[in-house]
């Protein structure tokens, strides 16, 4: 109980800590020009560290499993469905309650631990190209971040929903922006159509430092 009470707590504020100081370090390299030649192999496997740190970060909404959690797990699986992998529809896995067994929540955790240690082999390839990287910010500037993490989580913790219940349809739940911005997209259009608003947009995020716009000048290309 009280490891969950601590998840519940701490854990939202410390992943969109992560979501935000990623998304300026993403902005700071592309604004400095810091992505050409050797360099691109950082941008990309920081794309991957990205999209690897979305992914945990949802899953760990699996591990509370509130009414949240079960309309983000329904429509995760509706998304993967559209795919033809899949012996049978994942999103059926949700309709019932007695449906949802152990299995689901230890797949759940074993890729919440597990992605994080992909992190770590993704960081190290972003690093390993660059002499002298620095990783960790000033001792100053971590503990005033240290400080704000803790005053905000004890000011105004993060709190679960009503728990989970398969059986019952949710109208409406409050949404993390910072993690969930794609779930109403894939609850309002067709499976298709998120699939290329989802592909089109990480492909455009991969290659924007090779396709810089310049006003008036149309696109450029950075050959490396």
């Amino acid at each position: 109980m009280i490891t969950r009470r601590y998840y519940e707590k701490h854990s939202p504020l410390c992943r969109r800590r992560q979501v935000i100081a990623a998304i300026l370090h993403l902005v700071h390299v592309y604004l400095t020009d810091r992505y050409r030649r050797w360099q691109w192999v950082a941008w990309v496997s920081g794309i991957v560290l990205l999209g690897a740190l979305w992914v945990t970060g949802v899953v760990g909404y699996w591990m509370v499993w509130d009414q949240r959690a079960q309309m983000i797990a329904d429509l995760t699986a509706r998304f993967l469905d559209y795919l033809p992998i899949f012996g049978e529809s994942l999103s059926m896995s949700f309709s019932r309650n007695n449906l949802i067994t152990n299995f689901f929540f230890f797949v759940a955790l074993f890729v919440h631990l597990m992605v994080p240690v992909l992190l770590f082999i993704a960081l190290w390839i972003h690093v390993v190209r660059i002499s002298k990287p620095i990783i960790n910010p000033p001792k100053i500037i971590a503990t005033i971040i240290v400080f704000i993490i803790i005053t905000v989580a004890v000011i105004k913790p993060a709190t679960s929903l009503l728990p989970a219940n398969a059986n019952k349809i949710i109208s409406k739940i409050g949404i993390d922006w910072f993690y969930l911005f794609f779930y109403p997209m894939f609850n309002a259009l067709p499976t298709w159509l998120s699939w290329v608003i989802v592909t089109g947009s990480t492909l455009f995020l991969t290659i924007a430092p090779w396709l810089a716009w310049r006003m008036g000048k149309g696109w450029r290309i950075i050959y490396i």
